[in-house]
């Protein structure tokens, strides 16, 4: 629902892709767009190990059929699901709803754990499957565009009710919960949760596992993704200050859990 359009549409014109940008209608939803700017692939969101310059991702259901070019990188909003991003934010998360519907992205003030320590982009990685979401910079989607680490916060329990404990204290991971984090390139027991996981052996043989999101609430009710490379050993991570880094598979998943928290009030170094 809504308009679908990733922050890697909005942020074209500051990759010197102004014209592509220009293409899109941002009033528009990205299944509408006239003049079909999202099945172009732009060279700066591909790396190329990964061979995505020649990937689709196009679904009968979800897309209507329309087709959407695949690239490499991924933004993180929150440090547990990407639908609780407004109450434990990440780098691209924290949302606010405006009065007149319009949302709003969070303030550079709002990254208390310093600009420096704090993760925003990562690497993803794309299968030929036309089916698999994975990669499609345009969709703000799980494993497309965004990211969530998946390390459950001990305060959710804490309060009268989930959502005003949520609102009222500081990321805190639940240790309990770490062994279900989404670290780079990781293979389970979580995997990556897809709105329609194509051929999901398939896709653990690649090294990519993936399962269906449901809209039921069961354990499938949720909505995350883990950073993803074909280089040996890690993912190639860029911080809110544009500083790059190398996150290694074996990362302590609570450090990176800070380090993908805006606000838990403790700054992380990358090992």
């Amino acid at each position: 629902s809504g308009r679908m359009l990733s922050w890697a549409v909005l942020i074209l014109p500051h990759l010197e892709e102004q014209s592509l940008f220009d293409r899109f209608d941002l009033k528009l939803s990205a299944l509408e767009q006239p003049n079909q700017p999202q099945e172009t692939h732009v060279p700066t969101y591909q790396c190329p190990s990964d061979g995505a310059e020649d990937r689709y991702f196009q679904h009968e259901t979800l897309t209507k059929g329309v087709r959407f070019a695949k690239g490499n990188y991924a933004a993180y909003v929150s440090p547990f699901h990407i639908d609780e991003q407004i109450w434990f934010p990440g780098a691209l998360g924290g949302m606010k709803w405006g009065q007149n519907g319009v949302v709003y992205g969070q303030k550079l003030t709002a990254i208390r754990d310093g600009l420096t320590k704090t993760i925003m982009v990562s690497e993803v990685r794309t299968r030929p499957d036309e089916r698999d979401q994975r990669g499609a910079w345009a969709l703000p989607w799980a494993g497309s565009s965004l990211l969530a680490f998946d390390l459950h916060p001990l305060n959710m329990f804490f309060g009268s009710s989930r959502l005003s404990a949520e609102r009222t204290l500081p990321y805190a991971p639940w240790m309990l919960t770490v062994d279900g984090a989404q670290r780079p390139n990781n293979r389970g027991f979580n995997i990556d949760m897809l709105y329609d996981c194509p051929n999901p052996d398939a896709a653990q043989l690649d090294g990519m596992p993936c399962t269906t999101w449901t809209q039921e609430q069961n354990e499938n009710y949720y909505l995350s993704a883990a950073p993803r490379s074909r280089h040996a050993g890690g993912v190639v991570t860029a911080a809110v200050d544009g500083h790059v880094r190398f996150l290694a598979d074996d990362i302590d998943p609570v450090v990176m859990a800070y380090m993908v928290s805006v606000n838990d009030g403790r700054s992380r170094d990358i090992p």
